[in-house]
């Protein structure tokens, strides 16, 4: 039988624990999750751009502008 051993891994960092030498690939060492990736920015722009020319749409009754910027919502 053979047994995987567990290392102690700090949460917020993703650092080994002291007097642990990394060699794991797949370790990170930033701060995860943060949403600065190319990503993250285009579903936020996605989500403001439809809102703004949904809103436009609303206002000035021009409704294929309303639907156009309602179907970007849940493509974001």
């Amino acid at each position: 039988m053979t047994t995987t051993q567990q290392r102690t891994v700090r949460d917020v960092e993703q650092q080994p624990a002291v007097g642990e030498q990394p060699d794991d690939a797949f370790i990170h060492y930033d701060h995860i999750g943060h949403g600065s990736t190319p990503a993250a920015w285009t579903l936020s722009l996605t989500l403001i751009v439809g809102s703004i020319i949904a809103g436009i749409g609303f206002v000035a009754e021009i409704w294929v502008l309303a639907y156009i910027g309602a179907a970007c919502v849940p493509l974001a």
